[in-house]
Protein backbone atom coordinates (compact mmCIF):
# COMPACT_ATOMS: atom_id res chain seq x y z
CA UNK A 1 0.00 0.00 0.00
CA UNK A 2 1.54 3.59 -0.90
CA UNK A 3 1.38 6.35 1.59
CA UNK A 4 2.61 9.85 2.09
CA UNK A 5 4.83 11.34 4.63
CA UNK A 6 5.97 15.20 4.65
CA UNK A 7 7.93 16.99 6.94
CA UNK A 8 8.47 20.50 7.52
CA UNK A 9 10.43 21.62 4.79
CA UNK A 10 7.91 20.13 2.31
CA UNK A 11 10.41 17.41 1.45
CA UNK A 12 8.85 13.98 0.87
CA UNK A 13 9.60 10.27 2.17
CA UNK A 14 8.25 7.69 1.33
CA UNK A 15 6.98 4.54 3.58
CA UNK A 16 5.80 1.42 2.71
CA UNK A 17 5.30 -0.05 6.19
CA UNK A 18 2.11 0.68 7.58
CA UNK A 19 -0.11 -0.63 10.54
CA UNK A 20 -3.48 -0.59 10.01
CA UNK A 21 -4.95 -0.25 13.34
CA UNK A 22 -8.80 -2.06 14.53
CA UNK A 23 -10.17 1.54 13.82
CA UNK A 24 -8.61 1.54 10.79
CA UNK A 25 -6.16 3.93 11.52
CA UNK A 26 -2.88 3.71 9.08
CA UNK A 27 0.53 4.65 11.09
CA UNK A 28 4.29 4.09 9.80
CA UNK A 29 5.86 1.18 11.54
CA UNK A 30 9.15 2.44 13.62
CA UNK A 31 9.00 6.16 12.25
CA UNK A 32 8.44 8.87 15.00
CA UNK A 33 7.81 11.56 12.30
CA UNK A 34 3.95 12.93 12.03
CA UNK A 35 2.26 12.30 8.61
CA UNK A 36 1.29 15.13 6.94
CA UNK A 37 1.15 17.42 9.96
CA UNK A 38 1.96 17.62 13.82
CA UNK A 39 0.49 15.71 16.80
CA UNK A 40 0.09 12.04 14.74
CA UNK A 41 2.83 9.45 15.68
CA UNK A 42 3.35 5.72 15.60
CA UNK A 43 0.41 3.91 17.52
CA UNK A 44 0.25 0.62 18.01
CA UNK A 45 -3.02 0.79 19.92
CA UNK A 46 -5.70 2.95 18.72
CA UNK A 47 -6.77 4.65 22.64
CA UNK A 48 -2.82 6.27 21.95
CA UNK A 49 -4.41 8.47 19.68
CA UNK A 50 -7.00 11.44 20.28
CA UNK A 51 -10.02 12.08 18.52
CA UNK A 52 -8.98 14.91 16.58
CA UNK A 53 -5.93 12.67 15.52
CA UNK A 54 -7.88 10.01 15.19
CA UNK A 55 -9.66 12.23 12.55
CA UNK A 56 -7.14 13.72 10.91
CA UNK A 57 -5.48 9.85 10.60
CA UNK A 58 -8.68 9.73 8.61
CA UNK A 59 -7.63 12.07 6.33
CA UNK A 60 -4.57 10.10 5.09
CA UNK A 61 -6.29 6.94 4.72
CA UNK A 62 -8.89 8.50 2.17
CA UNK A 63 -5.50 10.12 0.43
CA UNK A 64 -4.20 6.55 0.51
CA UNK A 65 -7.10 5.75 -1.71
CA UNK A 66 -7.02 8.58 -3.63
CA UNK A 67 -3.86 7.30 -4.73
CA UNK A 68 -5.01 3.43 -5.64
CA UNK A 69 -8.12 4.81 -6.93
CA UNK A 70 -5.49 6.97 -9.52
CA UNK A 71 -3.01 3.53 -10.21
CA UNK A 72 -6.19 1.69 -11.12
CA UNK A 73 -7.70 4.22 -13.19
CA UNK A 74 -4.38 4.81 -15.00
CA UNK A 75 -4.11 0.79 -15.49
CA UNK A 76 -8.02 0.16 -16.52
CA UNK A 77 -7.46 2.89 -19.18
CA UNK A 78 -3.92 2.49 -19.92
CA UNK A 79 -3.55 5.88 -19.37
CA UNK A 80 0.03 7.55 -18.45
CA UNK A 81 0.54 9.75 -15.39
CA UNK A 82 0.30 13.10 -17.63
CA UNK A 83 -3.28 11.90 -19.08
CA UNK A 84 -4.52 12.08 -15.38
CA UNK A 85 -5.03 15.40 -14.66
CA UNK A 86 -4.13 17.16 -11.82
CA UNK A 87 -5.51 15.83 -8.15
CA UNK A 88 -6.19 19.18 -5.78
CA UNK A 89 -7.38 18.50 -2.40
CA UNK A 90 -8.84 21.68 -0.79
CA UNK A 91 -11.73 22.55 1.53
CA UNK A 92 -11.76 21.90 5.10
CA UNK A 93 -9.52 18.69 4.54
CA UNK A 94 -6.52 20.48 3.00
CA UNK A 95 -6.21 22.97 5.87
CA UNK A 96 -6.43 19.40 8.16
CA UNK A 97 -3.27 18.17 5.85
CA UNK A 98 -1.23 22.06 6.86
CA UNK A 99 -1.71 23.94 9.23
CA UNK A 100 -4.67 22.73 11.33
CA UNK A 101 -4.35 18.98 12.51
CA UNK A 102 -7.05 19.57 14.77
CA UNK A 103 -9.53 20.08 12.59
CA UNK A 104 -11.72 17.26 11.77
CA UNK A 105 -12.88 16.61 8.27
CA UNK A 106 -15.76 14.32 7.43
CA UNK A 107 -14.69 13.83 3.98
CA UNK A 108 -12.33 15.21 1.29
CA UNK A 109 -12.68 17.19 -1.29
CA UNK A 110 -11.02 16.31 -4.42
CA UNK A 111 -11.07 18.32 -8.05
CA UNK A 112 -10.30 16.14 -10.64
CA UNK A 113 -10.72 15.58 -14.20
CA UNK A 114 -14.14 14.69 -15.83
CA UNK A 115 -13.20 10.89 -16.41
CA UNK A 116 -11.34 10.50 -13.26
CA UNK A 117 -14.26 12.13 -11.80
CA UNK A 118 -16.39 9.80 -13.05
CA UNK A 119 -14.29 6.37 -12.09
CA UNK A 120 -14.52 7.16 -8.38
CA UNK A 121 -17.49 8.19 -7.76
CA UNK A 122 -18.80 4.81 -9.93
CA UNK A 123 -16.09 2.70 -7.42
CA UNK A 124 -17.61 4.43 -4.63
CA UNK A 125 -20.86 3.64 -5.23
CA UNK A 126 -20.76 0.00 -6.26
CA UNK A 127 -17.77 -0.91 -3.82
CA UNK A 128 -17.33 -1.28 -0.54
CA UNK A 129 -14.73 1.88 1.18
CA UNK A 130 -11.81 1.16 2.24
CA UNK A 131 -11.25 0.29 6.11
CA UNK A 132 -11.41 3.94 7.95
CA UNK A 133 -12.25 6.13 4.46
CA UNK A 134 -14.23 9.34 4.43
CA UNK A 135 -16.67 10.21 2.37
CA UNK A 136 -14.61 11.46 -0.85
CA UNK A 137 -16.25 14.19 -2.86
CA UNK A 138 -15.15 14.58 -5.97
CA UNK A 139 -15.50 18.15 -7.89
CA UNK A 140 -14.83 20.25 -11.08
CA UNK A 141 -11.67 21.85 -11.29
CA UNK A 142 -13.79 24.98 -11.97
CA UNK A 143 -14.59 25.42 -8.18
CA UNK A 144 -11.25 26.44 -8.00
CA UNK A 145 -11.73 29.36 -10.72
CA UNK A 146 -11.27 32.04 -8.37
CA UNK A 147 -8.40 31.07 -6.72
CA UNK A 148 -5.93 32.85 -8.82
CA UNK A 149 -2.23 31.17 -9.08
CA UNK A 150 -3.29 28.39 -6.41
CA UNK A 151 -1.05 25.77 -8.36
CA UNK A 152 2.46 28.12 -7.51
CA UNK A 153 1.32 27.90 -3.63
CA UNK A 154 -0.05 24.16 -3.43
CA UNK A 155 2.01 21.39 -1.30
CA UNK A 156 2.76 18.96 -3.86
CA UNK A 157 2.47 15.21 -2.54
CA UNK A 158 3.81 12.69 -3.85
CA UNK A 159 3.19 8.43 -3.91
CA UNK A 160 5.58 6.20 -2.18
CA UNK A 161 5.85 3.79 -5.40
CA UNK A 162 9.67 5.17 -6.83
CA UNK A 163 9.43 5.17 -10.39
CA UNK A 164 5.17 5.83 -10.92
CA UNK A 165 4.44 8.49 -8.90
CA UNK A 166 0.99 9.94 -8.39
CA UNK A 167 1.04 13.14 -7.74
CA UNK A 168 -1.31 15.48 -4.87
CA UNK A 169 -1.84 18.57 -4.49
CA UNK A 170 -3.02 20.60 -1.20
CA UNK A 171 -4.60 24.15 -1.78
CA UNK A 172 -2.47 26.40 0.51
CA UNK A 173 -4.54 28.03 3.32
CA UNK A 174 -4.41 31.43 2.32
CA UNK A 175 -5.79 29.93 -0.83
CA UNK A 176 -8.32 27.81 1.19
CA UNK A 177 -9.47 31.22 3.04
CA UNK A 178 -9.48 33.30 -0.47
CA UNK A 179 -12.42 30.04 -1.40
CA UNK A 180 -14.25 30.65 1.62
CA UNK A 181 -15.04 33.95 1.15
CA UNK A 182 -17.26 33.09 -2.16
CA UNK A 183 -19.62 31.05 0.15
CA UNK A 184 -22.88 32.35 -0.89
CA UNK A 185 -25.42 31.31 1.92
CA UNK A 186 -23.89 34.13 4.84
CA UNK A 187 -25.53 31.32 7.93
CA UNK A 188 -23.14 28.77 6.50
CA UNK A 189 -20.15 31.64 6.52
CA UNK A 190 -20.54 32.27 9.53
CA UNK A 191 -21.09 28.77 11.27
CA UNK A 192 -18.64 26.75 8.88
CA UNK A 193 -16.09 29.53 7.57
CA UNK A 194 -15.83 32.35 9.96
CA UNK A 195 -13.97 29.64 12.30
CA UNK A 196 -11.45 28.27 9.74
CA UNK A 197 -10.89 31.81 8.45
CA UNK A 198 -9.65 33.10 12.02
CA UNK A 199 -7.62 29.80 12.71
CA UNK A 200 -5.96 30.46 9.54
CA UNK A 201 -5.07 34.14 10.62
CA UNK A 202 -4.30 33.49 13.68
CA UNK A 203 -1.79 30.54 12.44
CA UNK A 204 -0.27 32.35 9.55
CA UNK A 205 -0.16 36.09 10.49
CA UNK A 206 -0.85 37.13 6.69
CA UNK A 207 0.03 40.93 6.34
CA UNK A 208 -3.10 43.18 4.61
CA UNK A 209 -1.10 44.02 1.39
CA UNK A 210 -0.64 40.08 1.15
CA UNK A 211 -4.23 39.16 0.96
CA UNK A 212 -4.99 41.85 -1.36
CA UNK A 213 -2.20 40.70 -3.52
CA UNK A 214 -4.05 37.43 -3.61
CA UNK A 215 -7.46 39.05 -4.35
CA UNK A 216 -6.22 40.87 -7.28
CA UNK A 217 -5.10 37.53 -8.98
CA UNK A 218 -8.31 36.40 -8.69
CA UNK A 219 -10.45 39.96 -8.98
CA UNK A 220 -12.87 38.32 -11.71
CA UNK A 221 -15.08 37.02 -8.61
CA UNK A 222 -15.73 40.76 -8.06
CA UNK A 223 -16.83 41.19 -11.29
CA UNK A 224 -20.01 40.72 -13.69
CA UNK A 225 -17.24 37.81 -14.83
CA UNK A 226 -18.72 35.71 -11.79
CA UNK A 227 -22.11 34.29 -11.54
CA UNK A 228 -24.23 37.91 -9.41
CA UNK A 229 -25.01 35.83 -6.64
CA UNK A 230 -21.13 34.68 -6.03
CA UNK A 231 -20.53 38.38 -6.74
CA UNK A 232 -22.42 40.19 -3.86
CA UNK A 233 -21.42 37.12 -1.51
CA UNK A 234 -17.65 37.43 -2.14
CA UNK A 235 -17.81 41.14 -1.95
CA UNK A 236 -19.70 40.88 1.78
CA UNK A 237 -17.52 38.46 2.86
CA UNK A 238 -14.15 39.94 1.93
CA UNK A 239 -15.22 43.60 3.01
CA UNK A 240 -16.58 41.82 6.53
CA UNK A 241 -12.74 40.27 6.15
CA UNK A 242 -11.02 43.21 6.50
CA UNK A 243 -13.24 45.16 8.81
CA UNK A 244 -12.88 42.46 11.18
CA UNK A 245 -9.35 41.82 11.25
CA UNK A 246 -7.22 45.06 9.62
CA UNK A 247 -8.45 48.38 8.66
CA UNK A 248 -12.41 48.54 5.74
CA UNK A 249 -11.09 47.93 2.12
CA UNK A 250 -12.58 49.19 -0.91
CA UNK A 251 -12.39 46.55 -3.65
CA UNK A 252 -12.92 48.40 -6.62
CA UNK A 253 -10.22 50.75 -5.41
CA UNK A 254 -7.66 48.34 -4.07
CA UNK A 255 -8.36 45.28 -5.84
CA UNK A 256 -10.19 45.47 -9.46
CA UNK A 257 -8.58 48.76 -11.14
CA UNK A 258 -4.67 47.92 -9.94
CA UNK A 259 -6.08 44.08 -11.43
CA UNK A 260 -7.16 45.34 -14.44
CA UNK A 261 -4.32 47.97 -15.08
CA UNK A 262 -1.71 45.20 -14.46
CA UNK A 263 -3.58 42.96 -17.13
CA UNK A 264 -3.63 45.57 -19.62
CA UNK A 265 -0.15 46.87 -19.02
CA UNK A 266 1.02 42.97 -19.83
CA UNK A 267 -0.94 42.81 -22.97
CA UNK A 268 0.55 46.37 -24.19
CA UNK A 269 3.57 44.70 -23.29
CA UNK A 270 2.80 41.25 -25.44
CA UNK A 271 1.55 42.83 -28.49
CA UNK A 272 -1.71 41.60 -27.91
CA UNK A 273 -3.92 45.12 -27.59
CA UNK A 274 -4.61 46.91 -30.82
CA UNK A 275 -2.99 50.11 -31.06
CA UNK A 276 -4.90 53.31 -29.62
CA UNK A 277 -6.93 54.48 -32.26
CA UNK A 278 -6.08 57.61 -33.68
CA UNK A 279 -8.28 60.59 -33.73
CA UNK A 280 -9.77 61.59 -37.39
CA UNK A 281 -9.93 65.57 -37.99
CA UNK A 282 -13.36 66.35 -39.61
CA UNK A 283 -13.24 66.77 -43.27
CA UNK A 284 -12.93 70.35 -44.48
CA UNK A 285 -16.20 71.53 -45.80
CA UNK A 286 -16.07 71.83 -49.73
CA UNK A 287 -16.77 69.76 -52.99
CA UNK A 288 -17.08 65.77 -51.70
CA UNK A 289 -14.92 63.60 -53.06
CA UNK A 290 -16.97 61.03 -55.32
CA UNK A 291 -14.17 58.71 -56.28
Amino acid sequence: MAFFLIDNQNQITRINALVITAEGIATPRGSKNPLFLEGIYEAEEPKTLTPSQREAALVEITLVQIEYLARRFLKERKLSNEQLGRITIYGSSSLTLTILPNRISHDVDVAVSKDFREFIDAVCSNERPALGQLEINTANPIVLRFCGNYHQRSRKLTGSKRGDLVPIEVLHPLDTLGQKLLRIPLEVFQQKDIPDIDQILRKLKPKRETLVRLLRESFERYTTAAPDEMRKAAGRNTRWLFKTYFTPIDIREEVVKPAIAAFTTELKRSDLLPPSAQRLKPRQIGTPDLF
